[in-house]
Parts: structure tokens; sequence; C-alpha cells
């Protein structure tokens, strides 16, 4: 697994990591995404669920989700773009 801290922009972004904050929020435009915080033990990332399909399961704050994006940079700070997330199995 790679830790947060190693990532760059344009990196592929897959691991388990702590879902700290779940937010539902509304683009300008209406349409619905989560805005999350990731954690492990070297820091903290902010990660956006911008297409709600079938590859995003449900899950919750506080929960330990793997999850499969892209890092990209907002503002210059570095971000992920969540495609896949799924609750993390026991022992992973």
């Amino acid at each position: 697994m790679t830790y947060i801290e190693e990532y760059k922009e344009g990196n592929k972004f897959y691991g388990v990591y702590l879902c700290k904050t779940k937010s539902v929020l509304k683009t300008k435009a209406g349409k619905t995404y989560y805005s999350l915080i990731l954690q492990d033990k070297t820091g903290e990332i902010d990660a956006k669920i911008w297409d709600l399909t079938n590859a995003i399961e449900e899950f919750d704050s506080m929960e330990f989700i793997a999850v499969d994006g892209i890092v990209t940079s907002f503002q210059g700070k570095n971000q992920v773009n969540i495609n896949r997330v799924r609750r993390a199995q026991e022992g992973e």
C-alpha cells in the first residue's frame, strides 16, 4: 500500500484508508456528490466522488474503505477523484 504522503499528482490512488469525514453535497448544477477526508498514519487527503454509480458502495464516516481513483491537484493541494469504493474487509 502507498501512504498518503507519498502520492503525487497523476498517480493512481488505491488502498484502504479511514474515511474520517463524509459529506453529501451538491454542485452548482444540482448534482449530488460526496466530499471525504481520507486518513492513514502519514496524514490526510481530500477526496471527491463525483459520479455516484454502482461502483460506489454504501459506507459511513469513521469506517475503513477500499478506494480506487486518481490524484489531482486543486488550489495547490493534492486531492483524490474516486472511481470505486467499498467497505474494507477485516484483515485488509
